[in-house]
């Protein structure tokens, strides 16, 4: 994620005086599409503050996917739920003001609302 998070910032101080954000979107895509960790088996997505979805390099169909914004929901929590629903309140609270997280982003991605979809992709 540094490496990714470096090209991403070395490219737009580069470009920020000279290229239209659209530009310097479009380069920072295309630096990062074809980097993978894990073996090669995980990349990264990029996706704006408003959660619409920038890049998905392996499911070039999810490239214009965008969510519904200001919708907010924590569901399916089953049995533990009466454990897991504080710090999962916590979370949602800190998406909706946009404030520090309290769990950490490996986390945050296995509670992305489309994780299934997106392994079920993966596999194909």
């Amino acid at each position: 994620i540094n490496v990714a998070n470096r090209i991403a910032t070395n490219i737009y101080y580069k470009n920020k005086d000279v290229l239209s954000k659209e530009e310097i979107i479009l380069h920072i895509k295309n630096s990062l599409e074809a980097l993978r960790f894990n073996n090669g088996q995980e990349y990264f997505s990029i996706h704006t503050m408003k959660g619409i979805n920038i890049l998905q390099p392996n499911h070039k169909e999810f490239d214009t996917a965008s969510y519904h914004s200001g919708l907010y929901i924590s569901a399916g929590l089953g049995s533990r739920g009466f454990l897991t629903a504080p710090l999962l309140s916590d979370y949602l609270t800190s998406l909706i003001r946009d404030c520090k997280k309290p769990i950490k982003s490996q986390i945050q991605h296995a509670l992305h609302p489309a994780r299934f979809m997106i392994r079920k992709l993966s596999k194909k």
